[in-house]
């Protein structure tokens, strides 16, 4: 009888030992929500093919995005800070709050998102440059820089892109 008591304490404890070493096991960080409630909210201009690339871009890369086609997107825009000089045709907003201007690789998204600038409001990429996400064409890549926007208006270079990707 007391070998069955021994091996019934014995699983339980082996039972216990799984389930706490599980949860205190480090879970890598992701920028993936989980939930419709926090989806990226993408604001666009109806007629623009280049933004749904750019969005099926973001969810390849494990974010949940909810578009919103909108009639003025200057009014976004300025609502969120970004100056005229930063603006190309998308504006991305995360539920942490950080923008997401044009066509910003995922990747440069992610890195701010596990590793926030106190003094930033989020990223841009001005205008729409070949090869960035969304704006592919061919193999042609043409060098643009992925600017920090910053909460006094100003910005500086976060990244740069080219042929050989993302330097930081």
């Amino acid at each position: 009888m007391m070998k069955y008591v021994f091996a019934g304490i014995g699983s339980i404890s082996l039972l216990i030992a799984v389930v706490v070493g599980a949860n205190t096991l480090e879970r890598p960080k992701l920028a993936r929500v989980e939930n419709a409630n926090d989806a990226m909210i993408v604001y666009k201009s109806p007629t623009c093919g280049c933004c749904a690339l750019w969005i099926d871009h973001v969810e390849d890369n494990e974010f949940h995005t909810e578009a919103r086609e909108v009639s003025d997107l200057n009014m976004i825009k300025r609502e969120k800070g970004i100056a005229a000089r930063y603006q190309s045709c998308h504006t991305a907003v995360h539920p942490s709050g950080l923008v997401f201007e044009g066509h910003v690789p995922a990747e440069a998204m992610k890195r701010l998102i596990e590793n926030p600038i106190n003094e930033s409001i989020g990223l841009a990429v001005p205008g729409m440059p070949v090869g960035s996400p969304g704006m592919e064409y061919e193999n042609r890549v043409d060098p643009y820089e992925i600017k920090l926007l910053l909460k006094d208006g100003s910005s500086r270079t976060y990244a740069y892109v080219d042929r050989g990707g993302i330097r930081y």
